[in-house]
């Protein structure tokens, strides 16, 4: 069965043109798909697309059912997104109540919003913090709270954006392997390639706001031309150093 189905997508923010230009793509249930290209590729975009949060051109079915004003109450039951930023989605003084809060707004008794956000604060490995003021988190705190938010309403399909931006190592390892037993249909928005490789069972290239390239992960990110022609990789001098493009300027100009 299809998990996503999406034909030719099209979208164009206000103030900035056209950001997603044609996309059609096909997942798996069951499967992990990254989504990976340069700054301004269009990402994030495809993920608000796909997770109804914007009015797109073209279709998007989700298990075999089409996205669209009418079905989208319901089908927001089967879909969570994991913004970059864990702030952008904590927002209740404190930890477990505001992992509770969807399953609650999904119609489930206090008692069973609770047990759903201690399952998932479990999953998450951050069941010590359920009692903590959300402020008081770290960051990589924070992004797990994020996500076991998400988990407590049980979507079918969970799309993270950039899910170990701003980690440090042994936390960005931490969340790799969490993210690597999340046993659900994922698609995930990343620049972090190495995530990319342990993860997903397939990757979508995109850039210019169409996708350019799909294919394993060993065929995709084994491609070094392809990396190099879309924001992926850079290449290196002599010395294994990152090569300055021509005319850059190394150093200031003296006057």
């Amino acid at each position: 069965m299809k998990a996503i189905s999406a034909t030719d997508i099209r979208y164009a923010y206000p103030d900035s043109g056209s950001v997603l230009n044609g996309i059609t793509f096909e997942i798996e249930a069951g499967q992990c798909a990254g989504v990976v290209g340069p700054n301004g590729s269009g990402k994030s975009t495809l993920l608000l697309a796909l997770s109804g949060l914007l009015p797109v051109r073209g279709r998007v079915e989700v298990l075999g059912r089409e996205l669209t004003p009418a079905s989208l109450r319901e089908m927001r039951h089967w879909i969570g997104i994991v913004f970059q930023d864990p702030e952008d989605q904590l927002f209740m003084p404190g930890v477990l109540e505001d992992v509770a809060l969807g399953p609650l707004n999904m119609g489930l008794s206090a008692d069973d919003a609770v047990a759903a956000a201690r399952r998932a604060l479990n999953e998450t490995g951050v069941a010590y913090t359920e009692a903590r003021p959300t402020h008081w988190l770290s960051f990589g705190e924070k992004k797990r709270v994020a996500l076991a938010a998400i988990l407590a309403m049980d979507p079918r399909l969970l799309l993270l954006d950039e899910p170990t931006a701003g980690l440090d190592p042994r936390s960005r390892g931490e969340f790799v392997a969490l993210v690597a037993r999340l046993g659900r249909t994922r698609l995930i928005a990343t620049h972090d390639l190495d995530l990319v490789r342990v993860v997903c069972d397939t990757v979508l290239v995109l850039d210019q706001g169409r996708i350019v390239s799909a294919g394993s992960p060993e065929v995709i990110l084994d491609d070094d031309e392809l990396l190099l022609e879309h924001g992926l990789a850079y290449r290196h001098d002599a010395a294994g150093r990152p090569a300055l493009p021509p005319g850059h300027m190394s150093e200031p100009e003296v006057q």
